[in-house]
C-alpha cells in the first residue's frame, strides 16, 4: 500500500493536471498475465483513482466472455469492440486503465490513450508468464498445447509495448507492491512532462 503522504501527494497532482488539461491517466500496457488487472485493482485501492478494466468492460457491453468473441466472431472483431472500450476509456480522467495484451497492435489506439494517460508497461519474461497463464483456459491467444506458437506471439508484441511505453517496470522478482510503488514514483515524473 502508498504511504498517505504518497497518495496525498498524487491527489494533489490528479488534480492540478485535471486543471491544466495534463496526463490524469495511468494506463497498463502489457503481454497477457503481466499483471495489468492485480496491478490495477491495487493502484486503485491505493490511489482512489477508478479501474477501468478493457477486457471486463468489453464483457459487460457484448455480455460475451472474451474467449467465445474470439471463437465466434474472430480476432478481427474482438479488436473492433476493443478500439471502442479505449476510445471511451480514454475520454475519462483521473482512472487507472488496464488494457488487453492486444491494445498495443492499433497505433489508433495507443494514441487514444497516451492524450490523457501515461503508459506504463509491465514488462514480464515468458517462463513467468508461463507460470502465471498457463494451463488456464480463458486466455484465447494463449495455447498451452502449442508453447512455441504462444512464444512467438509474446515475442512479436515485444517492441510494440517498448514503443508505446512512456514507463517500463520489470516484474519478474517483484512484488505486486513494489511495482506500484515504482509506477507512481515515475508517475509523477511523467505527468508533469
Amino acid at each position: 500500500m502508498l504511504q498517505t503522504t504518497d497518495r496525498h501527494k498524487l491527489i494533489k497532482l490528479s488534480r492540478r493536471n485535471l486543471l491544466t488539461n495534463k496526463k490524469t491517466n495511468i494506463v497498463l500496457i502489457g503481454f497477457m498475465g503481466s499483471g495489468k488487472t492485480t496491478i490495477g485493482k491495487l493502484l486503485e485501492k491505493s490511489t482512489g483513482k477508478k479501474l477501468v478494466d478493457i477486457d471486463k468492460s468489453i464483457e459487460q457491453k457484448t455480455k460475451t466472455k472474451i474467449k467465445k468473441i474470439f471463437a465466434l466472431y474472430g480476432e478481427a472483431h474482438f479488436r473492433k469492440l476493443e478500439t471502442l472500450a479505449v476510445k471511451v476509456a480514454a475520454k475519462k480522467k483521473n482512472m487507472i486503465i488496464a488494457t488487453g495484451g492486444g491494445v498495443v497492435k492499433k497505433q489508433e489506439n495507443i494514441n487514444l490513450l497516451k492524450k490523457t494517460g501515461v503508459m506504463v508497461y509491465l514488462k514480464s519474461s515468458f517462463k513467468t508468464i508461463v507460470k502465471r497463464v498457463g494451463g488456464r483456459k480463458t486466455r484465447p491467444l494463449f495455447d498451452t498445447a502449442h508453447p512455441e506458437q504462444a512464444e512467438a506471439l509474446f515475442k512479436s508484441r515485444l517492441a510494440l509495448y517498448k514503443a508505446a511505453a512512456d514507463i517500463v517496470v520489470d516484474t519478474d522478482k517483484k512484488g505486486k507492491n513494489e511495482v506500484g510503488k515504482i509506477i507512481l514514483k515515475n508517475f509523477f515524473i511523467e505527468a508533469l512532462k
